[in-house]
């Protein structure tokens, strides 16, 4: 009988590269948002595009219409995002930097989604609050601000309704989570996602996994 390997995110390219070809299709749209962020200098660190069809799966099986993003960037994962929602859905993304706020408004008034999405430029906790005010939501997704992840595990338990879901990436530091910190600014990084992925793994208010993407993709599903 031939061995079985089980070991949780196996690292084996021939797999990763029959994945990434059974997932991946050609899409002009978001190969455009990630020229033009590019060419605004904002960091190349959007999801890639296995993470863009988990969010688009995620989406639609929690029926999300009312969704929080922290981490706008230039609009990538959030033009994702309002490709899903219903006419009536609507997406609030945080970002605390004006270029990015800026690149993604481009990007959403582009595509038709300008009175779908409201960006907000704020802190992420700041941004949150305000969001949260509005009423219940069915989907919050985390892509920024990781040494505070713990901080918005709490508020997203108030926040989304039964059935919801908080989606976190980048839940294994960039693949430094079990390596020493080079700096005090990789070891807040490293601990606020060491902390989050125990605390809602452990929240009597969700049912949790993490996913075992290159990136570590941590999914609650608020009870």
């Amino acid at each position: 009988m031939v061995d079985v390997l089980k070991n949780f995110s196996l690292q084996d390219a021939s797999i990763s590269n029959y994945v990434s070809e059974l997932l991946l299709d050609d899409d002009p749209a978001l190969e455009e948002v990630r020229e033009r962020s590019s060419a605004a200098d904002l960091p190349g660190i959007q999801l890639t595009r296995e993470d863009t069809r988990h969010l688009a799966f995620l989406l639609n099986a929690c029926r999300a219409k009312n969704v929080l993003e922290i981490g706008t960037l230039g609009g990538y994962s959030g033009l994702c995002i309002a490709r899903e929602l219903p006419a009536d859905g609507h997406l609030y993304t945080v970002d605390i930097e004006p270029k990015h706020v800026a690149v993604a408004t481009e990007t959403f008034e582009k595509y038709g989604y300008a009175k779908q999405v409201t960006c907000i430029e704020a802190p992420g906790l700041e941004g949150f609050a305000q969001v949260a005010a509005k009423g219940k939501l069915d989907f919050i997704f985390l892509d920024a601000d990781r040494d505070h992840y713990p901080e918005y595990l709490e508020l997203a338990a108030e926040a989304l309704r039964p059935g919801g879901l908080l989606v976190a990436d980048n839940t294994f530091a960039y693949g430094r989570i079990a390596s020493p910190p080079a700096d005090e600014e990789e070891a807040a990084l490293i601990n606020g996602c060491i902390q989050f992925n125990k605390a809602i793994l452990e929240h009597p208010d969700f049912v949790s996994t993490i996913l075992p993407t290159g990136e570590g993709l941590t999914v609650g599903a608020r009870r």
